[in-house]
């Protein structure tokens, strides 16, 4: 029988594999900053789109002063998505449509149906997820794993990158 020498050295598990991709996921995706959209999908303040990235359901806003967040596409009720598509949408609050908790393009929470069932809540502690998150070169860029990274790597990442595919 003949055998491919390529096949013994790049067995398919390295790239189907559930240790190689859980390896991947914990060395590199959870611990560097990753790419997750372009800014220019939301040119005007009060846009958001939800992104399904890295396993991870993500959405990212331009808040109304403009600034792009990276948060993280769960209400923190009972943890439904906030927005379903992978459209852009322009709008001030995001709603969850599972018991309708409110939230600010920014992540705040801003209302929540029937607060008098919920004794004690602290709305700026059930804000949503946010992820550090910097635009870089048109492109957003977040840190998965929400601990805030070398952001100054990134940019000597970015650029030899750019560099390696001749764009300035």
């Amino acid at each position: 029988a003949h055998t491919d020498p390529l096949a013994a050295s790049r067995p398919n598990e390295i790239f189907t594999g559930q240790v190689r991709f859980d390896t991947e996921q914990e060395k590199i995706f959870k611990r560097f900053p990753v790419p997750i959209t372009l800014a220019a999908l939301l040119p005007e303040n009060g846009s958001v789109v939800a992104v399904e990235a890295y396993g991870k359901p993500l959405l990212v806003s331009r808040t109304r002063s403009g600034d792009i967040k990276v948060l993280i596409n769960a209400c923190q009720h009972k943890g439904s998505k906030l927005v379903e598509d992978c459209e852009v949408h322009k709008q001030g609050r995001l709603t969850c449509p599972y018991h309708a908790w409110t939230y600010g393009i920014d992540g705040k929470l801003i209302g929540v149906a029937r607060s008098d069932m919920f004794d004690n809540l602290d709305k700026p502690q059930r804000s949503l997820v946010e992820l550090p998150s910097k635009v870089w070169g048109g492109v957003v860029y977040a840190q998965l794993d929400g601990s805030e990274p070398d952001w100054s790597n990134l940019s000597d990442q970015v650029a030899d990158d750019f560099d390696a595919l001749g764009i300035g």
